[in-house]
């Protein structure tokens, strides 16, 4: 009976190994997916802030190309002969 016992007890201590280092693959396997998630959440807030200041950038240009053409043109008309580079 003392064998049974041991081989059982043998058994549950390897049982016991197997679902700790399961266990342990298990977390690395869910923080590995946590960090590439939170990876592509940062390169997808990085793209959307790239082309958010891209298309900040091409307004104000514009605004500001409007602004010399329009500051031109009156001064065009002035005899100092002026003009806004």
């Amino acid at each position: 009976m003392a064998h049974t016992l041991g081989g059982t007890m043998s058994e549950s201590l390897e049982q016991q190994i197997d679902l700790v280092l399961d266990s342990q693959r298990q977390r690395d396997r869910r923080c590995q997916i946590e960090q590439d998630l939170i990876e592509t959440t940062i390169s997808d807030a990085h793209a959307a802030l790239e082309r958010q200041q891209t298309r900040f950038s091409t307004e104000v240009r514009s605004l500001l190309g409007q602004a010399v053409e329009r500051a031109n043109r009156h001064m065009a008309k002035r005899a100092e002969g002026c003009q806004l580079c």
